[in-house]
């Protein structure tokens, strides 16, 4: 087994999380949320699911400026140190590339875990195995390795991996053949048929010195650009080398800017029962629901003829809702959400829309 002194783990928790409107705002995003009533935070979980492969010192999160206090409240054993601010929100290559030289400065041998915070992974052990198998393999290898996981439906609101067919993707890495960007059901549909395409789970492994060259080959212009403060990380000058530097690199994500162009990547097969969290049917297919198939949460709430829904209150109002079918509604102190689960794609742009008319304080 590999020494887990050399394992860093850095979380990316600085998205606005719009489709989870009105429980998530830009002043609490989803990730700071607990969005499945399981009394620990998205964020929370990631953190502790990170905590067998690697030392506490070497956990990072990333978070935009606004929500630094929502991180030290959640995790409050998390040295200040390993919080890395962004000032400006640039999508998720400049963070990771700016993670990669904060890691540089302390491990420049370490192996590095990219995750998300707000996904869901259910089957805890089979994650930890997969991380250790990914690990080795990057040891060994000069790899970018990501994951994929075995889709269990046509999902349209997922990236896809497509990989050499016949392969054992669950036992070994392979070779990523293309990356699909979400595609419309038909397309889903034959990808499924198919039998060698994986979701993307958005979880990345490199050993640091592949990673950094990753960035020089395919996204010089931001490797650039935090090189020149080499020199200010993990010091007291790294908070205004960040501020003055990083709101200068391009916004991109790591996918497009340097996965999609790499040749080095792999992708190791996962099944851990493993979600996303991208919508609320997403949820809702978590929740335990009653024998008309609905989910309802919430102190003061009726319903009548009403199926297949998601229903959640957070105020002392009293509810009562008749005659709906497949749709979620979302009520807060601020705001109310009712919209059909096949439309909640649309929600951002509601959110947007709404923001511009009504002003973005108010939600």
């Amino acid at each position: 087994m590999l020494n887990v002194e050399k394992n860093y783990g850095v979380i990316m928790a600085g998205g606005v999380g719009s489709r989870f409107f009105p429980m998530s705002t830009h002043k609490k995003p989803k990730q700071f949320l607990d969005i499945l009533g399981l009394g620990k935070t998205l964020l929370q979980m990631t953190f502790e699911r990170l905590l067998p492969l690697m030392p506490l010192e070497q956990i990072l999160v990333l978070t935009h400026a606004d929500y630094v206090h929502w991180v030290l409240a959640q995790l409050p054993d998390l040295p200040l140190q390993n919080i890395l601010i962004e000032p400006e929100r640039k999508n998720t290559a400049p963070c990771i590339a700016y993670a990669n030289y904060k890691i540089q400065k302390r491990c420049p041998d370490a192996r590095v875990l990219i995750t998300p915070a707000d996904h869901l992974i259910k089957k805890q052990y089979a994650f930890q195995a997969v991380a250790q198998k990914a690990f080795a393999f990057c040891q060994e290898n000069d790899v970018l390795l990501t994951l994929g996981i075995v889709p269990n439906k046509p999902e349209t609101g997922y990236g896809y991996i497509e990989y050499q067919a016949g392969q054992a993707v669950m036992q070994s890495p392979q070779a990523v053949f293309k990356f699909r960007e979400k595609p419309p059901l038909a397309e889903a549909e034959a990808y499924i048929d198919k039998g060698n395409f994986l979701w993307n789970a958005g979880l990345l492994w490199y050993k640091l010195d592949v990673g950094m060259r990753a960035f020089a080959t395919h996204l010089p212009e931001v490797q650039n650009i935090l090189q020149a403060g080499v020199n200010d990380y993990d010091t007291a000058a790294e908070t205004a080398f960040i501020r003055a530097n990083f709101p200068k690199c391009p916004s991109i994500s790591m996918d497009y800017g340097v996965l999609e162009k790499a040749n080095n990547v792999f992708v190791l097969g996962a099944d851990m029962d493993w979600s996303d969290l991208g919508t609320w049917t997403s949820v809702y297919e978590q929740m335990p629901l009653d024998n008309q198939g609905n989910f309802v949460a919430g102190k003061q709430v009726l319903i009548y003829d009403t199926q297949n829904s998601l229903v959640r209150t957070t105020s002392e109002k009293v509810i009562i809702l008749q005659g709906l079918k497949e749709v979620v509604f979302i009520e807060t102190q601020n705001a109310i959400l009712l919209c059909h689960r096949s439309e909640e794609q649309r929600i951002k742009n509601f959110v947007e829309q709404a923001q511009q008319e009504f002003g973005k304080e108010l939600l």
